[in-house]
């Protein structure tokens, strides 16, 4: 996630660089993204709740093998997907 776009609401114009996890998403918000076209989606698509869920930590295995990292399906969502981003140093 690159960004959100806030068009249309207070603040009209106003852009979210790099949200965090406890930036809400609204009606009418633009989210800027980067990805793979299949792998956005598929994001698209994906339900909300526990089958939601479940593609999550499905997609977080097969990006881990893409790295080559060890599947961690046994964390929780947050947990994988922190641990298959790049270290900064």
């Amino acid at each position: 996630m690159l960004g959100i776009e806030r068009g249309g609401r207070t603040g009209e114009g106003a852009y979210v660089g790099v949200p965090r996890g406890p930036t809400g998403v609204h009606a009418g918000d633009v989210l800027v993204t980067y990805g793979r076209a299949a792998h956005l989606d598929e994001l698209d698509r994906r339900p909300a709740g526990a089958a939601g869920d479940r593609a999550h930590a499905e997609a977080v295995a097969r990006h881990h093998r893409t790295l080559g990292l060890p599947d961690r399906r046994g964390e929780s969502p947050a947990a994988a997907t922190r641990s298959a981003m790049p270290r900064t140093t």
